[in-house]
C-alpha cells in the first residue's frame, strides 16, 4: 500500500472512530446565493496527496466537511486544485 493510501486509510478510519466536530457534521450550503451575501472561494492548489492531506486535516479540525469541497480539478500551474465556496455578509 502505498504512502499516499496509508495515509487516506489513517484518515478514513479516524473519521469512522471519531465523533463528527458540529461544524464538520452540519455543514452549510454551498450552492445558492443568498439575499445580503458574497461567495468567497479558497483554494488548495498541489499534488492530489497535498490537496487530500489538507482537505482531511480541515475536515478534522472542523473547518469543512470533505464533501463542501469541489472535485479535483486541473490549475493553470500545472498542479491539481479543489475549491471550497463559503458565503459571507456583504460590506455596506
Amino acid at each position: 500500500m502505498s504512502q499516499a493510501n496509508r495515509s487516506l486509510a489513517n484518515a478514513t478510519s479516524h473519521l469512522r472512530h471519531s465523533a463528527f466536530l458540529a461544524a464538520a457534521a452540519m455543514p452549510q450550503s454551498t450552492d445558492l446565493p443568498v439575499e445580503g451575501r458574497e461567495p468567497v472561494q479558497l483554494m488548495v492548489i498541489g499534488s492530489a496527496q497535498g490537496i487530500e492531506t489538507i482537505v482531511q486535516t480541515l475536515h478534522l479540525r472542523g473547518f469543512a466537511h470533505v464533501s463542501e469541497w469541489s472535485i479535483v480539478m486541473p490549475h493553470s500551474s500545472g498542479k491539481l486544485m479543489r475549491v471550497l465556496t463559503r458565503w459571507v455578509q456583504e460590506m455596506r
